[in-house]
This record gives structure tokens, sequence and C-alpha cells, in this order.
């Protein structure tokens, strides 16, 4: 093994919210932070020691281990799958311990869930600030993206989440059909896609003072820089991946990909959205957009607009979309600068 190099399985949620990562660095500055949870192992930067020492908590987030050659890809996933099961399954999930970056949320007794809590860095803090600081240009952003029809008709962008006022909480399953007005579905979404759905980066609603349009949905997925993108894939058991599969198969016919495309491993989240925007769309007949928010050279791993754009072409072809999805919208907005990035 390389002198001096210390490995570590890490829980870093801005690069995997579902997995632990190896990281090795040494004393001299060399680091390498490597997803071993996939078919293929990913190598997902180099980021500086002392970020990943200082967002990661000994016994906790961060755990040493032996050394062992990094090319060996059976050897890592199991031990990445050995600390998932032990601490990211059911009931011992290290999320609650890292509170401003991932930490979910069960309120007693009435069923709600979600992640909550302010955020240090990465995309969820960028989010956090432009919703709460920046949220004329978000709105603006968003709104320009929008068809011309709605602004012409005085539409206006009500944010729900995530307010700080609320302590930052983003919605899944059915509370994120109460939080922007279609508590009365929450049956339907049950039928089409089973509990632990995404945890939505942000929801609005849009709607005008007139009642000239029916008031629609914003749904946001944000993320910012490249390996969020990607996951470990769909991790559901065998009941509640009939349903997934089932709801998959609709969407991809609605958006005209191909059927053979796999939508249940690397880009799972990907897919997962979509479907939540068809669900809205078709199942509920709502209006809905999805956008796809991307922060442009966020300190946590600088990404400018041109490689998001290469990166996101690679995304549709792998999605086998050959055309824009209807009502999707990949949005780029600069990252903020934030005192704790």
């Amino acid at each position: 093994m390389p002198f001096g190099f210390k490995y570590s399985m890490v829980y870093l949620p801005d690069f995997n919210r579902e997995s632990f990562l190896l990281f090795v660095h040494n004393p001299a500055g060399a680091t390498k932070l490597r997803d071993y949870s996939g078919d293929e192992p990913r190598v997902l930067g180099q980021p500086r020691r002392q970020g990943v020492l200082g967002g990661t908590v000994e016994g906790r987030t961060r755990f040493l281990v032996d050394p062992h050659l990094t090319t060996d890809h059976s050897y890592w996933n199991l031990r990445t799958q050995e600390f998932n099961s032990r601490y990211l399954s059911p009931g011992k999930s290290v999320r609650a311990s890292v509170s401003a970056n991932e930490a979910p949320v069960e309120r007693g007794g009435d069923g709600r869930n979600g992640t909550r809590g302010r955020a240090h860095r990465g995309s969820r803090r960028q989010l956090q600030d432009y919703v709460n600081e920046q949220e004329a240009v978000l709105t603006n952003a968003v709104m320009e993206a929008l068809p011309s029809r709605l602004r012409e008709l005085g539409a206006h962008i009500r944010w729900v989440s995530p307010l700080a006022k609320d302590d930052y909480v983003e919605y899944r399953d059915a509370d994120f059909l109460r939080a922007v007005g279609l508590g009365d579905f929450v049956g339907e979404l049950a039928n089409f896609w089973p509990s632990g759905g995404p945890s939505w980066d942000a929801l609005a609603i849009i709607s005008d003072s007139d009642g000239r349009i029916r008031p629609g949905v914003i749904l946001v997925e944000a993320k910012s820089h490249i390996p969020e993108i990607y996951g470990s894939g769909c991790q559901a058991g065998p009941s509640s991946r009939g349903l997934i599969e089932k709801a998959l198969a609709e969407t991809k016919d609605w958006c005209g990909a191909s059927t053979d495309a796999d939508w249940t491993g690397p880009l799972y989240q990907s897919a997962n959205r979509l479907a939540h925007l068809y669900f809205i769309r078709e199942r509920l007949k709502r209006p809905a957009w999805l956008v796809n928010l991307y922060f442009i050279n966020d300190p946590i791993g600088p990404t400018d607009e041109d490689a998001w754009k290469v990166e996101l072409q690679k995304v549709k072809a792998s999605l086998g979309l050959t055309s824009n999805v209807p009502f999707a919208i990949d949005l780029f907005l600069p990252a903020l600068t934030s005192g704790d990035s």
C-alpha cells in the first residue's frame, strides 16, 4: 500500500445520500473519494482532507478501515454493503447524526416524514439560501423558463419548501401532496408509488390572483456537482419494486424513452422524479413542472454550465431519451457564497 495513506469509510450525503464511500488520504494532502456501491466503482473527486474530516464524525459517519487494493471492487463493494447495512438500515440511520446535511424526521403519530435542518454546504444549502434569501432571483429564473403564457396571465410562484420558518423541511410521500394543495390524492399516490418516494429539494405552487389559470405544482431537484446525479439504484424490496417498475414503464411510454433503458440503476433518482411529474400531470390531470436545478461553481465540486450540459446529454442518452421530456426544465444558477461553505 502507498506509504502513509489512511483509509476511511465515510458518509457524505452531498456526494451520495444512499451509501458510505471510501476516502483515502495521506499527510501530504493527496486524497481520493471512491464510490463502490454500484456495479462499477466510481471516483468522485479529490476533496480536501480537512473538508472531509470536518464534515464527518469519527465513530458515526467516519470509520478508519484497514488498507486494501482500491482496484479490488468486490472487496470494497462488500465493505460498503457492510457499513450501509450497519449504519444506514431502517432504525439505525446515521443520517440523524448528520443534522444539517441529511436529517430524516419522523414526527410522532401523524405519519409525516422528511428531511429538515439548516444545511452547511452543497445543493441543499444553495437552495435553502435561494428560497429564503434570494427568492426573487430564483422565482424570476423559474418563471422565465416556464411557458410565456403563464407570465402573460399574471402567474406568480409561492414557495412552500424549504422554508426557514419550518426548519427547512423537505417533503415526501403524502406530505408533499399536502404541501402543494393536492392532499385529496394521497390514495392515488399510494396506488402509484410505495412509501419512501422522492424527498423534494423544493416545492412551490404557481397560480394567479384572478383565477384564470389552474393552480399548478413546481417540483425542484437540485445538484451542486456531477456525482450527485448518480446513485446506488433502486433498493426496494420485491413487493414495492413491482409497483415502481410499473410506474416507471408508464413514465417511459409518456416520455417516449426507450423501453430498454435502465431506470432502476445509477440514474434511478432522475427516473423517479420524472415518474412523479408524470403522476401529477397524467394521473391527476394537474399542471406541474419539474425543474432540474444545477448550481454553477459551487465550492463543493465546482462545475461550469458547459460541463453540466455535456454530462446531462450523457444522462439523457442513458435514460433512453431522444427528445426533451415535456414539462421538465434544466435550469442553471450561480452558486451563492455562504459562510459555512
